[in-house]
């Protein structure tokens, strides 16, 4: 089987890391452009940095020659926390527990595959992944599922044979629309071993039940011109 994980708010509480740094690139580019909490959470949650940018193009809060310089910035001012990150031993035991069960692992992200590199390995989970996938990987980005469906093609596996774990909106839809079971988080504290071992075997359960119906008959039609 395979086990998919979202970045940001899955693997690390992240959403205030990108809050700050979003608005610390849109203030040095074009101060008094910056965006609030609420609006962070409400419009923006779960999106990359360039659907972001988007928005605020066309909300009228930035135009469009201030994307790249915000886009570059914001980029430069998050590496730098996510590459200040501790392990986390909690989350090696996840990983190393699914690993050990026979399971492929990939991390699947909305954010650029050198964000998604640069937390897992600072988290210490790098050697339990089999695949980063970032949003340069696809065409469609979340809500899109493309993300999901990309690696379960790398390894072969069905949507029955696939955990998704997301915590945003846009995430969950992605995860959903790609026929995985989908497993909801709202913040990297609810993660835990018991809580996905628990959902897999849920998972295992469901796949073994034989559909039945007493009421079916089954027409087996013969050989031959209308015999």
């Amino acid at each position: 089987g395979l086990v998919v994980f979202d970045l940001d708010g899955v693997l690390i509480d992240s959403k205030d890391v990108h809050f700050f740094a979003l608005n610390r690139a849109l203030e040095t580019v074009r101060p008094g452009s910056s965006i609030s909490r609420t609006q962070h959470l409400a419009v923006f949650d779960g999106m990359d940095t360039q659907a972001k940018l988007e928005v605020l193009v066309e909300s009228g809060q930035i135009i469009r020659d201030d994307v790249q310089s915000v886009w570059a910035l914001k980029q430069e001012f998050t590496a730098v926390e996510f590459e200040a990150l501790h392990e986390d031993p909690e989350l090696i035991a996840i990983f190393r527990d699914l690993k050990a069960d026979g399971f492929h692992i990939a991390v699947a992200s909305n954010s650029i595959r050198q964000t998604v590199t640069t937390v897992v390995t600072s988290l210490g989970i790098l050697r339990y992944v089999d695949l980063f996938l970032g949003n340069e990987d696809v065409k469609s980005r979340k809500p899109h599922p493309e993300i999901y469906w990309a690696a379960m093609s790398y390894f072969g596996v069905l949507p029955d044979d696939t955990l998704v774990v997301e915590d945003s909106p846009i995430g969950r839809e992605s995860a959903r629309r790609s026929g995985a079971r989908v497993l909801e988080v709202f913040n990297r504290a609810e993660l835990s071993l018991e809580l996905v071992k628990r959902v897999l075997e849920e998972q295992r359960v469901e796949i073994r039940i034989p559909w039945s119906d007493s009421e079916l008959n089954v027409v087996i039609p013969m050989a031959g011109a209308g015999q």
